[in-house]
């Protein structure tokens, strides 16, 4: 048990990294449109910013590239390197040139930089979950993913807290003119520490006991489990939209709805807090009750509740954006604690890392435009709140379906054989 809980830090400090730059870029999102992308309507440059946020989205699929490696050559060498790939992107944006400085250029070279942390990420958190259930057992899988997530829930609670001692102690023209790189020099020093620690971890037991297969034969597999892949996307729709849209709620509250951003972080930090502890407490009820159970109930707990949380944001009583913020995130708490096991379980082991891989960064791939589509949408809106919740809408309805349609497994029992 011991070596599991060392396994299992080992991956969730690669899983903090990971959304720690995701939430931080997201939260920057109003500086950085200033000062990539200036404009007179500041709409405009936070949907330019906003889209550039997306593009790692994009290109995160692309990270099936390092899972095929992986399913082939081990899952080692790629949790490794996905850690180097993020850690080396977020020191670099934190010393781009504005377009102030550097024109256009400025502008490219942040793209680039998502781009490759887009790849980065495409490896590192399905690698997590393909890392953690590989060496837990059938007991205990759903706890350790849910310690893993718990990382991720951490990593976005720092990103948090150091926005939100950044809003406190510096003005805005602060921030505007240094302050907005501290946060990725931090997460670039957060991602290289994951790196030391990483370099001695072990490879899988399941992933050593197979043996070695032709990539024609990984290659039929892959087609074999095609609608294992399209049920997968489809199950992550909606946790994928969720998570997406709430990583830019601060700036969406502020802009439509008049909360300050200082009130805005807070709200986030609180939630984060509280849900990211809980994260484990449904990994583990799902090893006892069952994910399909547990993940079906959190959708339809989503189709349920979405609008009146939302109608909250109207209420402006001071406790409500704190409300909001939570119920929205316990609502991604319910899923998030479920959904990795069931696509690791979802794949045989010699196409594991890509099935989850293709399947969690398929469904964000999707989504990565909710963000733009809300903002776009809104501008035709009477009711804001309305666009954000039909949008996600439509996602758990696809979500639900893909959901019923998937057999409940269990076992990691599905080795390939190369024919004779």
């Amino acid at each position: 048990m011991q070596k599991l809980t060392r396994l299992t830090l080992i991956s969730s400090i690669g899983s903090a990294l990971e959304y720690y730059n995701f939430v931080t870029f997201a939260m920057l999102a109003t500086y950085l449109s200033a000062l990539f992308f200036p404009k007179d309507n500041p709409i405009n440059a936070l949907l330019e910013t906003m889209m550039l946020f997306s593009v790692a989205y994009f290109s995160s699929p692309l990270g099936a590239f390092f899972a095929i490696w992986a399913d082939r050559h081990g899952r080692k060498t790629v949790f490794i390197a996905s850690i180097i790939l993020m850690s080396l992107a977020t020191i670099t944006i934190g010393l781009l040139p504005t377009s102030h400085q550097f024109g256009l250029w400025g502008a490219l070279a942040i793209f680039a930089l998502r781009f490759i942390q887009g790849l980065s990420h495409g490896a590192e958190l399905p690698g997590g979950i393909t890392f953690i259930t590989e060496h837990a057992t059938l007991k205990n899988r759903g706890f350790l993913c849910g310690l893993v997530f718990m990382g991720v829930g951490f990593g976005a609670m720092l990103s948090s807290l150091i926005n939100l001692i950044l809003t406190s102690e510096l003005s805005t023209a602060q921030i505007m003119q240094w302050g907005w790189r501290l946060p990725f020099f931090f997460g670039g020093i957060l991602g290289l520490t994951g790196y030391l620690v990483r370099r001695k971890v072990e490879e899988t037991p399941v992933f050593l006991k197979q043996k070695p297969i032709s990539y024609q034969l990984q290659w039929q597999a892959v087609k074999d489990h095609k609608f294992q892949f399209i049920k997968g996307i489809g199950i992550m729709l909606l946790p994928a939209s969720m998570v997406t849209f709430g990583l830019v709620l601060p700036t969406y509250v502020e802009e439509n709805f008049q909360y300050s951003e200082h009130t805005a972080f807070s709200a986030l930090l609180v939630s984060f807090m509280i849900t990211s502890l809980l994260l484990p407490v449904i990994g583990y009820w799902s090893d006892r009750v069952g994910r399909k159970l547990l993940l079906s109930g959190g959708i339809m707990a989503t189709i349920i509740l979405l609008l009146p949380i939302f109608d909250l944001l109207k209420l402006h009583h001071g406790w409500d954006l704190y409300v909001f913020m939570l119920s929205y995130y316990l609502l991604i708490v319910l899923m998030a604690g479920c959904y990795p096991c069931v696509l690791a379980e979802m794949f045989p082991t010699p196409i594991r890392y890509t099935g989850v891989s293709i399947c969690y960064m398929g469904g964000f791939s999707i989504v990565g435009l909710v963000p733009v589509i809300i903002i776009e949408t809104y501008k035709y809106s009477l009711h804001p709140e309305m666009s954000a919740v039909l949008v996600l809408l439509v996602c758990a309805v696809i979500s639900l379906v893909a959901i019923i349609k998937t057999p409940v497994l269990t076992e990691l029992d599905n080795d390939i054989v190369e024919p004779a």
